[in-house]
C-alpha cells in the first residue's frame, strides 16, 4: 500500500491536508472521516466499475486535479456509482477507447443519455466518451435538446468527432469545450448562445462562426 501526504484543492467542503492510497486498481484521496474521492484508475480492464465503497472509504467522487484525466488507454465502458457526487471536467481526456459513460439509475448527480455523460436535470453536458460513435450519425453529434451548457473540457481531445449540432437552449459553451478536437470541423452556434469560454475551440478545425 503506498501512502503518501498530498495537498488537495478540489471540492470547496474537503480539508485542506489529506493522504492518498493505492487500493486495488485505484488511487484515492481521503477527503472527509471515512469518504475519498478516486484520482487514478491504473488497471488494465475494459470495462470499469467505479466502487462505490472501497475497504472503510465511501467513494464520493472522481478528482484527477486541475486540466487532468485519468488517462487510461484500456477503457472502454466506464460505470458510475449513486454515490458519485462529484467529477473534474474533462476527467476522461485520454481515455482514447472509451466509447460510453454509464450512470446509475440511483444517481441525484448525474445521468447518462446514449453513452454520454450528463447532470441529473440534463442540463449540463459534463463529459463525452473520446472513441464514441455512433452507428447512425457516425462521427457526428446530435446535442439533445433541453441543455443549456457544454461544460468545461467537456469534448477535450475527442477526435472522433467531425460534426456537432448544438440545440437552441445551449446557453453556454465552456472553457476548452471542444479543444484539441482535431477532426471537428462544422458545429453550429445557437442564437441564445451568451457565453464562448476561452480557448473553447483550439487545436480544431473550427476557425468561424459557423
Amino acid at each position: 500500500m503506498k501512502n503518501i501526504v498530498s495537498i488537495l484543492f478540489i471540492l470547496p467542503f474537503i480539508t485542506l491536508f489529506s493522504c492518498s492510497y493505492v487500493k486495488s486498481e485505484f488511487v484515492i484521496i481521503e477527503v472527509a472521516e471515512n469518504e475519498a474521492i478516486i484520482t487514478e484508475y491504473i488497471g488494465n480492464n475494459s470495462l470499469v466499475r467505479i466502487p462505490s465503497k472501497i475497504g472503510d472509504y465511501k467513494i464520493i467522487g472522481i478528482d484527477c486535479g486541475e486540466a487532468k484525466s485519468l488517462q487510461n488507454r484500456y477503457i472502454e465502458t466506464l460505470v458510475i456509482p449513486k454515490t458519485i457526487k462529484y467529477i473534474s471536467p474533462g476527467f476522461v481526456t485520454g481515455c482514447i477507447m472509451l466509447k460510453k459513460i454509464k450512470v446509475s439509475s440511483f444517481s441525484k448527480t448525474y445521468c447518462d443519455n446514449k453513452g454520454v455523460l450528463f447532470s441529473k436535470d440534463k442540463s449540463v453536458l459534463i463529459s463525452f466518451p473520446p472513441n464514441y460513435y455512433d452507428s447512425i450519425l457516425a462521427h457526428s453529434y446530435k446535442v439533445p435538446k433541453g441543455v443549456q451548457k457544454i461544460e468545461k473540457f467537456a469534448f477535450r481531445e475527442c477526435n472522433n468527432i467531425s460534426q456537432i449540432e448544438l440545440p437552441e437552449s445551449v446557453k453556454e459553451l465552456g472553457e476548452g469545450a471542444f479543444i484539441g478536437c482535431c477532426e471537428l470541423q462544422k458545429i453550429n452556434l445557437p442564437i441564445n448562445l451568451e457565453i464562448i469560454g476561452e480557448a473553447c475551440f483550439t487545436n480544431s478545425k473550427i476557425t468561424r462562426k459557423q
